[in-house]
């Protein structure tokens, strides 16, 4: 469970960079 846990927040973070970055 944590280790999914951990990938999901991974996850969001990349994507949550690239939005960013695309937005910018």
């Amino acid at each position: 469970v944590v280790l999914q846990l951990y990938t999901i927040m991974t996850t969001l973070t990349l994507i949550g960079n690239m939005s960013v970055k695309r937005a910018s």
